[in-house]
């Protein structure tokens, strides 16, 4: 399908995908082209939104687009696009529509934008999804790489401060990992981060935010969820961490603990991911002063 000529695109950034909750049905972006690993878009049960708004589920930098342009709405099997009333229209199959239900293989269009609907077992959706994991998954843990986390804590606080909820992030750190490496190699290191990582991934829920943002760094995002949940979810993660050593191929058995700082949106001070992110470091430096395996938060944590 040929782009509509009568518009010039604007896009400068890549679309920022929205959460990856797994519904059965995807949106391909067919035009303009960019990042293979941003092509496929999950979509979620209810609605999301498409436009230009940051506080839009689907954020779309293109002039042609309306701040709120369209929403797709997934109710069980019906899948309907939404026109929200924008000024250069919403098409499927190049219709422009006030409401529509579509089926696998339908374009839509909005401003520059060309997308494809699709359903999960169709083998082009096979393809994207394994694209997406290989670009947005750090290749050691199998958790979000930074890119993807940083992507994804930005819609997250984007969503949480438009409609005043709760967010808080855990900033978690190895504490003395280089002279685990020293000791035993940086293959025994690897090991015992992917066993810190599946640790973790037992304590909280599934559908939580879970990244790697450095070497031994990593960060989870906690949506509403209370100042004093997320200091109790920060304790159960150290314990779980600190709770047994961690055992190698080589059958070494080796103690490990990790150091965490928590940011809040109860402390109003910060609006923005870099704000959160400085604020979690503050407190995570904070713990490793402190002595260690321990958690330290704004006095917002205290519950």
């Amino acid at each position: 399908m040929s782009p509509p000529l009568a518009l010039t695109d604007t896009a400068s950034e890549p679309i920022r995908l929205p959460a990856r909750h797994v519904s059965g049905c995807y949106l391909v972006r067919l035009y303009p082209p960019g990042n293979l690993a941003e092509n496929l878009i999950s979509l979620p049960a209810g609605e999301t939104a498409l436009g230009r708004d940051p506080g839009c589920e689907l954020e779309i930098d293109d002039d042609f687009i309306s701040r709120v342009h369209a929403k797709v709405e997934v109710d069980g099997d019906e899948i309907s696009v939404i026109d929200q009333g924008s000024r250069n229209g919403t098409f499927v199959n190049e219709e422009r529509v006030t409401r529509k239900s579509i089926r696998a293989g339908d374009h839509i269009r909005v401003g520059n934008h060309v997308f494809k609907f699709l359903s999960a077992e169709h083998p082009e959706v096979q393809y994207h999804e394994a694209v997406y994991e290989m670009m947005t998954t750090d290749a050691l843990t199998g958790i979000a790489n930074r890119r993807f986390f940083e992507d994804a804590f930005h819609r997250e606080l984007t969503r949480g401060l438009r409609h005043q909820r709760p967010v808080g992030v855990l900033m978690i750190d190895v504490d003395h990992f280089k002279r685990i490496n020293d000791l035993y190699g940086h293959l025994v290191g690897d090991e015992c981060l992917r066993e810190m990582c599946d640790r973790i991934r037992r304590v909280i829920s599934p559908d939580e935010l879970f990244g790697r943002v450095g070497g031994e760094e990593f960060a989870v995002v906690l949506a509403e969820a209370a100042a004093s949940e997320c200091q109790a979810v920060a304790e159960r993660i150290r314990a779980r961490v600190a709770g047994a050593a961690f055992g190698t191929a080589r059958k070494l058995s080796i103690p490990m603990t990790i150091s965490i700082g928590i940011a809040h949106s109860d402390d109003f001070t910060m609006r923005s991911i870099n704000e959160f992110l400085c604020g979690a470091d503050t407190r995570l430096y904070q713990a490793k002063r402190e002595g260690r395996d321990c958690v330290r938060g704004p006095a917002c944590c205290a519950g």
